[in-house]
């Protein structure tokens, strides 16, 4: 009788080893499914389609401008025509403002301001990287130029590229 006391005493339930099994399990498949979505790279999608989308915005509104303003295209700062090379976009930089850029040799930044005081922009664009915190005010990261056809062609960069053997490549939306 003792001996069948002793069965009916023990309590039921999972080794530790058996637990630990099983969490390493879990673990290594958590893993496994965490490297297949790699969601660095679809937040870089991401932000890769709001760039797109910002890009298709300033686009129409310049677009829209120049045909409510028979042929006349907005002018950078109020005053000055839009550079033939591309040039920073700023907001309410004035007439001013140098570039935030090392690389952009201190040129005037072009403000746009005038298709968000007119209505054909409710903001101007900002980078979806740009946060608060380390970005320099009214530098948008996007950039402008117009050609000799008077085009007006905007761009910025690719945060992450499909092909990584690509370097600075560019998303460019002219009208």
């Amino acid at each position: 009788m003792k001996g069948g006391e002793n069965l009916n005493n023990m309590k039921k339930g999972f080794t530790l080893i058996e637990l630990l099994i099983v969490i390493a399990i879990i673990a290594i498949i958590a893993g496994a499914v965490l490297v297949a979505i790699n969601p660095a790279k679809r937040i870089g999608e991401s932000n890769n389609a709001a760039r797109w989308a910002e890009l298709n915005s300033l686009g129409s509104a310049a677009a829209q401008y120049v045909v409510d303003n028979g042929g006349n295209t907005p002018q950078c700062n109020d005053e000055d025509d839009i550079p033939s090379t591309y040039t920073q976009i700023c907001e309410d930089c004035g007439d001013s403002a140098t570039s935030g850029d090392a690389d952009a040799d201190d040129e005037v930044e072009c403000d746009l301001g005038i298709l968000v005081d007119n209505g054909y922009l409710s903001s101007i664009a900002v980078d979806p990287t740009a946060s608060t915190s380390d970005a320099t005010p009214g530098i948008t990261y996007y950039y402008v130029k117009q050609d000799a056809n008077d085009t007006i062609c905007f761009k910025t960069y690719f945060e992450y590229d499909l092909d990584p053997g690509l370097t600075n490549s560019t998303i460019e939306v002219c009208r």
